[in-house]
């Protein structure tokens, strides 16, 4: 196929559905080769990877590290373009499921990592979804010095953006039990208290949890109750986050 659309169009909707009708061994003796000039194609590159994709989440582990992987690996360093980036982070936990713990540290999680300090708000709000989706493989360092700091950043660039928002928000609630209490308390409450929603459950349902978890040792109730009573007397925003939720 030379022409462009018709390439994507078969890539994005006919080969993905007909993959499951060619046997198993013709993935990897002729779909998988052809497919793979294309990754080094970046007009088909966002299309081309949806078929890909689907042979890493239907792969065997052995399958995925000695086929998919040696060719694949390629793309977690070299430059994309923005929608190939954003299919890469959204899809990312189907890669991680096949992908040894030490890969991922030392090939993967540098792409997620990365994505945050992107100028297109597309790769940093698909940034906070692949944290979203993968949160159980990052360890608690990685949280606490790579992902908090970063996440923060993007928040703070992105203030008036509601799927940012509300993305950030389910990120926190992803990760806040691998945070200590001083992050908590020092950098994740100042940041909640920033978010500025019309409907204030959104946001006291996250403050909730962190402060269950945060005051757990305390001999009252006292504290958490004048946190929830100062956010609704503090409910000022403009923001509606209902359209995610």
């Amino acid at each position: 196929m030379k022409d462009l659309p018709q390439k994507v169009n078969f890539y994005r909707t006919t080969l993905k559905e007909v993959l499951p009708y060619i046997p198993r061994k013709l993935w990897w003796q002729h779909v998988w080769p052809s497919l793979q000039p294309d990754l080094k194609t970046q007009d088909s590159l966002a299309a081309v990877l949806q078929p890909i994709l689907v042979l890493v989440q239907e792969s065997t582990v052995e399958e995925y590290e000695g086929t998919i992987l040696p060719i694949f690996r390629c793309l977690f360093v070299s430059p994309k373009t923005v929608q190939a980036t954003v299919t890469l982070l959204e899809n990312l936990h189907l890669i991680l499921q096949k992908t040894s713990r030490d890969e991922i540290r030392l090939e993967i999680l540098p792409l997620l990592f990365n994505a945050f300090e992107s100028t297109t708000i597309q790769v940093q709000n698909a940034a906070l979804v692949a944290v979203i989706n993968v949160y159980e493989y990052l360890d608690e360092m990685a949280i606490r010095r790579m992902i908090l700091p970063k996440m923060k950043l993007v928040f703070e660039k992105n203030q008036s953006d509601l799927k940012i928002m509300a993305n950030v928000l389910q990120c926190i609630e992803k990760i806040f039990d691998k945070l200590d209490k001083s992050q908590i308390i020092d950098e994740v409450l100042p940041l909640l208290w920033e978010v500025r929603l019309s409907d204030p459950e959104i946001i006291l349902r996250v403050i909730f949890l962190v402060l269950d978890n945060t005051t757990s040792e305390s001999k009252s109730n006292q504290q958490p109750q004048r946190y929830r009573e100062a956010i609704i007397a503090n409910n000022k925003s403009p923001l509606v986050a209902s359209d995610f939720y």
